[in-house]
């Protein structure tokens, strides 16, 4: 499933890199993330940059699936469909 989306990412141009972080973990423990509410996201999407150049970093927990819905290489288009696990209704 990562490495679709980070095939996808390339079509466009980008590069992805995902990381996948315990379902109990909190996903953004840097100075970056000012509240828990933030931290306790399932997905987070940022733009990190490393010797080679600018990239996006998906960090999303285990129990979540990220999907490339469109890509529009020539528009720099690329929707994204996060699907996490299934609560019980009220």
């Amino acid at each position: 499933m990562d490495s679709e989306v980070q095939t996808q990412f390339e079509k466009m141009g980008a590069r992805l890199k995902v990381t996948v972080v315990p379902t109990s973990a909190r996903l953004g423990n840097d100075w970056r993330v000012s509240n828990a509410e933030d931290r306790m996201r399932p997905v987070t999407v940022d733009i990190r940059r490393d010797n080679k150049g600018e990239y996006f970093e998906l960090r999303r927990r285990s129990n979540v699936s990220v999907q490339v819905l469109d890509i529009r290489p020539s528009d720099q288009h690329l929707l994204l469909m996060v699907r996490g696990p299934q609560t019980g209704s009220n």
